[in-house]
């Protein structure tokens, strides 16, 4: 699969321009460009998604940074590094690293640590709640309530690839809409 992968894709970069001429002949010269434009809308989107979330990602970073300096952790840098990559991924987030630790240290030898860390879990989790539409609305031009909606019926839509997905077809419509 890897191998027909990389030699299509190879082709396909070779006779980008062939392609696209056999489109637009087949299309038309007015559907083959609202397509050109849906494709640019939906890279540009993707783009400045990616940009947000690594906005929300150093945010959270620096929060889990500030908070585990506060806690004495040990390795603060490195802990709050990995827990803002976990963060990253969708489905998991902070809590995924923040309330296991926090329960072992309850109810072990330490348990202000334990509820210091579940202290820092809400406000990472408060944090995402609040900023999360807001950057992402302002990178991709939407408002912050078409931007929960957008993400919210990208996840009943699509799963976790919705949250995505969402945004970038938000950002669509309302190029489309709003280009004429």
């Amino acid at each position: 699969i890897s191998f027909i992968s990389f030699f299509s894709a190879f082709f396909f970069l070779k006779d980008r321009k062939l392609i696209s001429a056999f489109f637009y002949h087949v299309l038309g010269a007015r559907v083959y460009g609202a397509l050109s434009r849906a494709k640019k809308a939906a890279f540009g989107a993707a783009g400045c998604y990616v940009k947000a979330q690594l906005i929300i990602g150093a945010l959270i970073f620096a929060i889990l940074l500030i908070g585990f300096v506060i806690l004495r952790v040990k390795y603060a840098l490195l802990f709050a590094f990995i827990t803002a990559v976990v963060d990253a991924v969708p489905v998991l987030g902070t809590g995924t690293v923040l309330i296991p630790w926090a329960a072992f240290s309850v109810f072990s030898d330490n348990p202000s640590l334990g509820w210091g860390l579940l202290s820092l879990y809400g406000v990472c989790l408060l944090t995402r709640q609040l900023s999360e539409p807001k950057i992402i609305g302002v990178k991709l031009g939407l408002h912050p309530l078409a931007t929960i909606f957008s993400i919210y019926a990208g996840m009943r839509l699509f799963g976790i690839l919705g949250l995505i997905i969402g945004p970038v077809l938000a950002l669509m419509i309302k190029n489309v809409v709003f280009s004429q």
